[in-house]
C-alpha cells in the first residue's frame, strides 16, 4: 500500500435497541478514518495540521511541536471540566430539577467515557448502570464488542496519552413529542474530542486523534413509561476518527497513527479540509471511505 496515500474509510453499524418510546433507537457509527496525507517533498502534511519542516527526520525530533495538540485546532480545546452545559431550565412539562438531573446524568455519563476510560476503564455492566434499566444488557453488550467506542474511548493496550484530552462543542436540551406521541426531554451532544498519543513530535498533529462524536440522548417523562424505561436513552450516536489505525479502530480501540519519519517524502494531498474533523456540526453522512 502506497504509505503517502490518504487512507479513509467509513463505516455504518445500526444497532436496533428495544424502545418502550415506541420508536426505533438506533446506534449509527460512522468511522473516518486518515493516515498520512503528504502535499509536497519533504514536508508532512497530516489532516489534522500544517506541515512540518522542510527535512522531517529523526534527527528533527527536538525542533518539531512540544505536545500533540500544538499547531492544531485542539490547542484552543479546553478540559472537560472546563466545557460548559447549559443552565437547567423547565420545559413545559419537565421540571427544572429534572432537566438538572438529566443534564447530570449525561455530563457523569460522557466524562466516566470520554476521561476516565482511557486510564480507568469500568466493567461493562457498571457502566451501563447509567442507563435506564431496560437499555442496560443492551449498553453492556455494545461496550463488550468492536462498537464500544459509541460510548467509551477505549485505548489500545501498549499506547499511552501525554495529557488528559481535549474537547470543544456545543450541547442543547428541549423537549419533543415522539413519533408515538411519548414527551421526552431530548439532550444533544456535538463533541470533538483530541486525545495526544505516546510518539515522536516532528510536525504538527503528529501522535494526534480526533473524535468527533454526534449523539441523542432521551429521557421519558415520569409516570409515562414503564419504571424499568425511565432514565438515560441512547437515541442516537454518530462518530468518526481521524489520524487513526484502521485496524484497531475495527476492533474497537483508539490508537494515533504512527507515522515514520522515514517515509516523509514526495506525495498528493488528500484535497479534504484537513481542520473539517474539529467541527462538531460536521455531516457525518459525508464522511467517505477509502481506507482499504
Amino acid at each position: 500500500m502506497d504509505p503517502f496515500h490518504t487512507l479513509r474509510r467509513r463505516r455504518r453499524v445500526r444497532d436496533v435497541l428495544k424502545t418502550a418510546f415506541g420508536i426505533t433507537l438506533t446506534v449509527i457509527v460512522c468511522g473516518l478514518l486518515i493516515t498520512v496525507g503528504l502535499a509536497r517533498a519533504g514536508v508532512i502534511d497530516l489532516p489534522v495540521g500544517d506541515g512540518g519542516s522542510d527535512s522531517a527526520g529523526p534527527s528533527d525530533e527536538a525542533s518539531g511541536p512540544s505536545s500533540p495538540f500544538d499547531g492544531t485546532p485542539a490547542a484552543e480545546f479546553g478540559t472537560f471540566a472546563e466545557l460548559k452545559f447549559p443552565k437547567a431550565k423547565a420545559t413545559k412539562r419537565f421540571g427544572k430539577n429534572t432537566v438538572a438531573d438529566a443534564l447530570d446524568t449525561v455530563r457523569d455519563m460522557i466524562e466516566a467515557g470520554r476521561v476516565d476510560w482511557p486510564s480507568k476503564p469500568q466493567k461493562p455492566a457498571a457502566f451501563a448502570k447509567r442507563f435506564a434499566p431496560s437499555q442496560r444488557d443492551d449498553i453492556a453488550e455494545i461496550l463488550g464488542g468492536s462498537e464500544r467506542l459509541a460510548y467509551v474511548s477505549a485505548i489500545l493496550d501498549g499506547r499511552s496519552l501525554v495529557a488528559e484530552p481535549r474537547v470543544t462543542g456545543s450541547i442543547s436540551v428541549k423537549e419533543k413529542l415522539t413519533a408515538n406521541t411519548v414527551r421526552v426531554l431530548e439532550i444533544r451532544t456535538n463533541l470533538v474530542w483530541a486525545y495526544g498519543f505516546d510518539g515522536p513530535l516532528l510536525a504538527p498533529g503528529d501522535n494526534l486523534l480526533v473524535l468527533n462524536t454526534q449523539q441523542v440522548w432521551q429521557f421519558g417523562r415520569e409516570g409515562e413509561v414503564r419504571p424499568e424505561d425511565e432514565g438515560l436513552w441512547p437515541a442516537d450516536t454518530g462518530y468518526f476518527a481521524q489520524n487513526i489505525e484502521c485496524g484497531h479502530f475495527d476492533d474497537g480501540f483508539l490508537s494515533a497513527y504512527r507515522a515514520d519519519p522515514a517515509q516523509y517524502g514526495e506525495g498528493t494531498p488528500s484535497g479534504d479540509d484537513p481542520d473539517a474533523a474539529f467541527d462538531p456540526e460536521l455531516d457525518l453522512s459525508k464522511v467517505g471511505d477509502d481506507c482499504h
